[in-house]
């Protein structure tokens, strides 16, 4: 069995996650229905994953208002990819 087999969700590679945040972002407000898990994405210890999911959420646009609070959080992230990542988005779902 391999390890992705093995792996409970969420996923357990930092590397997939950011991918998968920045698949999510391909599809713009279609992938509404994961802005909660994106927004919970903002918190993960990886900062890449972090940005990718803010990325994602303002690639989403309005729809994704519902994350508008973790991305203000997340503007002052300590990693500055994130804090610009966030506030980008932040911008795009407020329109």
């Amino acid at each position: 069995m391999t390890g992705v087999q093995t792996c409970a969700l969420p996923i357990c590679r930092a590397a997939i996650r950011r991918v998968a945040a920045r698949i999510l972002g391909r599809f713009g407000s279609r992938a509404q229905p994961a802005a909660d898990a994106l927004a919970a994405a903002l918190c993960d210890p990886n900062p890449h994953v972090r940005s990718q999911a803010a990325y994602a959420l303002g690639s989403i646009g309005p729809p994704a208002r519902s994350a508008a609070e973790a991305l203000g959080s997340a503007s002052g992230d300590e990693s500055p990819l994130v804090g610009r990542a966030a506030a980008w988005a932040l911008d795009r779902v407020n329109k």
